[in-house]
């Protein structure tokens, strides 16, 4: 047969499955045809009959119009080449054929790993990524012409890459591959040479060649795995009913704006979500793990129940699944995972080792900060701190950049020894990344911008003098430090016990300061 063109979506299936016919959903319609001996290849078609149906939306236009709105029916088409190659079984979807596969059977990440593999380093055309920050951010960031990865701006730390497009480096293969579960090729060839492509896509799979230019990829990954996804969560109601909670909170995974927000409570556990009173500033996981019935379904319960918050008319909002709230840290078969914003990652255990050490190896600062009471706001300690008088308070007090387009913090206050400190309670920890990110963007604006300089100096002139720094001449990085100060119940510990991905933002921001010449401490004050 004549060489054409071809656009495939290309699945691979788990290797337990040796059946074709197992790994197709039970549907009556599905029929099975055997493949000739011309094709020289083990396999089948499974294929549906078409259907029919008529847009949803042809009803809402007619009822516009006297006039017959003449458009052709929507039509479903669904098939799959099943192809057994090297023991394994290939799967290609044409048309909705996808949605025929059990998809529990479907290796995740199969077309990703192989588009690493066989995509020319030099030629990618776009990215997904999920970056993790406050809360989790997804893109996808395309380039008008086809590029390294440098070009995509892309932080090796806290970027997942969850999908890659780009042109192969041997075209005989495809001329451009994109993958995430799927793999899209797009590829030359005669019908009967398909054997061959899914021979090499399938050794490409199963190569590690893609760590020479990407090994990076390998530090955070996200779990898209649903036998996996059930065997942690799991373990994590396990843990849950076993109390076993020091790496389990509770974290919004939206910004909160938290000036207009009075409380938080979570439903479940039998209070009113309408009394005021039910809600407090932190949320008491524990409250709700101490409710639980060892009969309940907890995995959905998670699920169920839902995270509220408390407007300034003391009105309930609801904000998300406690599931989605949560932030825990599971060991399971010798590998770590995080859960957050609902969704489970796999840390490589040498990236996590580097983080922890980094993280723990920042120098603890000698300033002097009291004790802080349980119901104290962090407002109420900064004002109580700037009363002595080697401090002086400029939390919520917002500095211009020349041209910039937001005006933000310095820091919460300010010492005469020059020293930035930005106070944060632990128990919010979506907000930590925040305060960490804060630190490293007013420190940059202080050391390059006067006008940014000069509003600051203004405010601090009034209770220092003159004499700290200058705004006029650029400052020297060396004679300035960041004060990350946390504000915990359990004090000075509370290192091993921060979310994984604030440890990570944390070593980011540490090593932009650090690149600075800016020194960089940490600072534990227990609530008492």
């Amino acid at each position: 047969m004549e060489e054409a063109n071809y656009r495939l979506t290309i699945f691979l299936i788990k290797e337990f499955v040796t059946d074709f016919k197992d790994c197709v959903k039970d549907d009556k319609g599905a029929k099975y045809v055997h493949l000739n001996d011309e094709s020289s290849v083990d396999g089948l078609i499974v294929y549906t009959n078409t259907i029919s149906r008529k847009p949803e939306w042809i009803d809402f236009l007619e009822s516009f119009t006297d006039d017959e709105i003449q458009i052709r029916n929507n039509t479903s088409n669904k098939a799959l080449l099943l192809i057994r190659v090297q023991g394994r079984i290939m799967a290609i979807a044409f048309g909705y054929g996808r949605s025929l596969l059990k998809e529990e059977y479907i290796v995740k990440n199969f077309g990703f790993l192989t588009a690493l593999n066989m995509l020319d380093e030099k030629k990618i055309r776009s990215v997904n990524a999920s970056t993790i920050e406050d809360m989790i951010v997804y893109t996808q960031r395309q380039s008008a012409y086809a590029t390294n990865q440098t070009e995509f701006s892309l932080n090796y730390l806290n970027d997942i890459i969850t999908a890659i497009t780009g042109k192969t480096r041997e075209e005989e293969y495809a001329s451009s591959i994109s993958g995430r579960d799927s793999l899209v090729v797009t590829v030359r060839m005669s019908p009967f040479e398909i054997f061959d492509k899914l021979q090499a896509y399938l050794m490409a799979f199963e190569s590690d060649s893609y760590k020479e230019n990407f090994s990076w990829i390998d530090n955070i990954r996200e779990v898209r795995d649903r036998v996996l996804i059930y065997k942690l969560d799991e373990r994590l109601v396990e843990k849950i009913f076993e109390k076993q909670c020091n790496n389990i909170y509770i974290s919004p995974p939206n910004t909160i704006l938290w000036e207009s927000t009075k409380g938080f409570m979570l439903t479940g556990s039998g209070k009113n979500k309408n009394n005021p009173k039910n809600y407090s500033e932190e949320v008491d996981f524990m409250e709700y793990v101490n409710s639980l019935s060892t009969e309940v379904d907890l995995r959905n319960k998670l699920r169920r129940d839902r995270l509220l918050s408390l407007n300034l008319d003391n009105e309930p909002i609801s904000i998300c699944s406690v599931y989605s709230a949560l932030v825990a840290q599971i060991e399971l078969e010798g590998r770590v995972y995080i859960v957050c914003d609902g969704r489970w990652y796999c840390l490589d255990m040498d990236f996590y080792e580097y983080v922890i050490d980094f993280v723990s190896n920042i120098t603890i600062s000698n300033i002097v900060l009291p004790d802080s009471s349980v119901n104290e706001l962090e407002g109420e300690y900064n004002s109580r701190v700037s009363e002595a008088e080697d401090y002086c308070l400029l939390d919520k007090k917002m500095f211009g950049v020349k041209r910039g387009p937001r005006k933000i913090e310095a820091c919460d206050l300010f010492t005469r020894n020059k020293q930035f400190v930005h106070v944060k309670k632990r128990e919010k920890s979506s907000q930590l990344s925040h305060l960490f990110s804060q630190g490293k963007v007013a420190a940059e604006c202080f050391v390059s911008d006067e006008e940014f300089r000069k509003q600051v100096f203004d405010e601090v002139k009034a209770k220092f003098g003159k004499s700290v720094f200058s705004y006029k001449k650029r400052p020297k990085p060396e004679e300035y430090e960041v004060v990350y100060a946390i504000i915990a119940k359990s004090g000075k510990d509370i290192i091993t016990d921060l979310p994984f991905f604030s440890l990570v933002n944390l070593m980011i921001s540490a090593q932009e300061l650090e690149r600075m010449h800016i020194r960089c401490s940490l600072k534990f004050i227990s609530q008492i």
